[in-house]
C-alpha cells in the first residue's frame, strides 16, 4: 500500500524520528553513567513519551508519571502481600486491567502500560530494590523525553494548528474554484474536499493538546473556517453556477481569482486580508448588478440568485473569520503581557 504523505506529514515524521533518536541516546548515556541495569525501560519511556508538539509531550509525561505511580503501588503491594511466585500473575492482571480501564477515559494512560508492567515484573526477583531501580529509570526516561522535545526542534501545538489551518484555507480556495467552474465531480474537487476535512480534523486535534491560553481562540477560527467551507458548498449545489449570468455582467476568471485571493489572504502569512475581502466584495457586487431588471420568476434568475447568496455567505464568513482572528491575536498578546491569564 503506497504512502500518501504531504510535506507537513513528512516534516512531522522527520522531527519525531530525530527527537526519538536523540532521546534514546541521551537516556542510554545517562543510565550507563549512573550504573543502572534498567536501560531498556528507561529508553522506552523516553522515546514513547516524545510527541509531535511540546504540549502533548508534557501532557504525556504527566500521564506517564501518574501511571508509573499506580503501577509502582500495585507492584509493591503484590510484592509484600502475595506469596513468592504467585504475585507476578496477579500483579500483571491487576496492572493491565487498571491501566487499560483508565485508558478508556484518558488515552495517554495506555503509554503507562510499559512502565507498569516493568514494575510488576520486578516481583519475580522478590527484591524491592529492583522495583525502585525501574521506577527511577522510568523517571529519567520521562525527564529526558520532555527535555529533548523542548530543546531539539521544538514546536508548539498552536504553531502546528496554524499550519493545519493554512492548509485548510488553501483547500477551501481550491474547492471554491472547482465549484464555480463546475468541476464538482473532478479529481481536483475531491482532493480539495479530502484535504480540507483532513486539515480541519488534524488542526482541532492538535489544538486540543495545547497547554496555553491561545487554543480556545484558535478553536473559534476553526469554527469560522468550517462555516466558510459550507458556504462554498452552497454554490457547489448549483449546476454550472456561472452559466446563469450574462457574459457582459461577469468576468468569470476575475470572480474566481478574487475569491481564491481573498480566502488565501486569511492565512498567517501577513497578507492584507482587508484588501482581499474588498476585492472579492466588489466582484460579487458586479455579479449582483447584472441581475437587475431580470424576471425574478425566471428559473435562471433564481439559480443565479442562489449563487449570489452563496457568494454573500462566503463574504460574511470571511469577515467573521477575520474578526475572530483579530480578537484571538489581541487575547494572545494580552496573555503574553499578563502571564497569570494563561
Amino acid at each position: 500500500m503506497p504512502f500518501d504523505l504531504d510535506r507537513q506529514t513528512l516534516r512531522d515524521a522527520f522531527r519525531l524520528g530525530m527527537q526519538s533518536a536523540v532521546a534514546a541516546v541521551a537516556c542510554y548515556t545517562i543510565i550507563q553513567m549512573i550504573g543502572s541495569d534498567e536501560a531498556f525501560v528507561a529508553v522506552l519511556s523516553a522515546v514513547l513519551i516524545v510527541q509531535p508538539s511540546i504540549g502533548r509531550t508534557i501532557s504525556a509525561g504527566w500521564e506517564r508519571l501518574l501511571a508509573t505511580l499506580v503501577g509502582s503501588g500495585i507492584g509493591l503491594a503484590c510484592l509484600f502481600l502475595l506469596p513468592g511466585g504467585y504475585g507476578v500473575g496477579i500483579a500483571l492482571a491487576v496492572v493491565m486491567f487498571t491501566m487499560n480501564f483508565v485508558a478508556g477515559f484518558r488515552s495517554n494512560w495506555r503509554y503507562g502500560v510499559v512502565a507498569a508492567v516493568a514494575l510488576a515484573l520486578a516481583d519475580t526477583s522478590g527484591d524491592v530494590d529492583v522495583a525502585q531501580a525501574r521506577a527511577v529509570a522510568i523517571g529519567i526516561g520521562i525527564a529526558v523525553g520532555i527535555a529533548v522535545s523542548l530543546i531539539v526542534w521544538p514546536e508548539s501545538a498552536v504553531k502546528r494548528g496554524r499550519r493545519h489551518r493554512r492548509n485548510a484555507l488553501d483547500a477551501v480556495a481550491k474547492r471554491y474554484a472547482a465549484a464555480l467552474r463546475d468541476e464538482k465531480d473532478g479529481d481536483g474537487a475531491d482532493a480539495a474536499r479530502r484535504a480540507f476535512h483532513g486539515a480541519l480534523s488534524s488542526g482541532r486535534e492538535v489544538i486540543g493538546k495545547a497547554k496555553t491560553s491561545d487554543p480556545k481562540g484558535l478553536h473559534s477560527t476553526f469554527d469560522a473556517l468550517e462555516e466558510l467551507y459550507n458556504s462554498v458548498i452552497l454554490i457547489d449545489r448549483v449546476d454550472s453556477p456561472l452559466s446563469y449570468f450574462d457574459e457582459a455582467a461577469i468576468d468569470r476568471s476575475d470572480l474566481v481569482d478574487a475569491g481564491q485571493a481573498a480566502i488565501r489572504a486569511l492565512t498567517d502569512d501577513g497578507a492584507d486580508e482587508q484588501a482581499g475581502m474588498e476585492d472579492f466584495s466588489q466582484a460579487v457586487d458586479a455579479v449582483e448588478e447584472g441581475l437587475k431588471g431580470r424576471d425574478i420568476q425566471d428559473d435562471s434568475t433564481q439559480h443565479a440568485g442562489s449563487v449570489v447568496f452563496g457568494l454573500r455567505e462566503m463574504e460574511r464568513c470571511m469577515k467573521d473569520f477575520h474578526m475572530r482572528e483579530r480578537k484571538r491575536d489581541k487575547g494572545g498578546k494580552l496573555a503574553q503581557a499578563l502571564p497569570g491569564l494563561g
